[in-house]
């Protein structure tokens, strides 16, 4: 029978890292970006990081294996759904507050305006997956992030 193993100072370090990094984002538009409390928050966060890092390159049974880090191909995915994650997070929330509190609509005119944007990315994730088998993988991810990087400069 296989010994499991668990690895506390891991899981605390990196939850420990995490609070302190949305504790010190949450707060800083308040306190200010320049504040000696965020800054210490943000600091904090990254030696808990660094901690977490090096407990996990030295434990027998680490939580993240830090070789999963060489794969080139992992490390460009997760950047890339990194980017599209934070795009498709905030993109629908600043054009909420724009079209409300700026061009004055209503949440009913602006949920059913915004409609165009559910059918555009369905549409899209369809075409996208055609392109994919097509063209390859890497031709289809560099065209649709140039896409998406015009439409963010538009």
């Amino acid at each position: 029978m296989t010994r499991r193993s668990y690895d506390p100072a891991g899981a605390l370090t990196v939850t420990g890292a995490l609070v302190l990094l949305v504790y010190a984002l949450v707060e800083a538009p308040n306190v200010g970006w320049g504040d000696a409390r965020t800054i210490l928050l943000l600091a904090g966060s990254a030696l808990l990081l660094a901690a977490f890092a090096l407990i996990e390159s030295r434990h027998r049974a680490p939580l993240v294996p830090l070789r999963i880090l060489r794969s080139r191909i992992l490390v460009g995915a997760n950047t890339v759904m990194l980017l599209i994650g934070t795009l498709a997070v905030a993109m629908p929330f600043v054009l909420t507050l724009y079209a409300q509190q700026v061009l004055e609509y209503s949440a009913i005119k602006f949920g059913v305006s915004s409609v165009v944007l559910a059918v555009g990315a369905t549409v899209d994730a369809i075409v996208g997956q055609a392109a994919v088998l097509k063209v390859g993988i890497r031709p289809a991810a560099a065209t649709g992030m140039a896409l998406m990087g015009a439409g963010r400069s538009c």
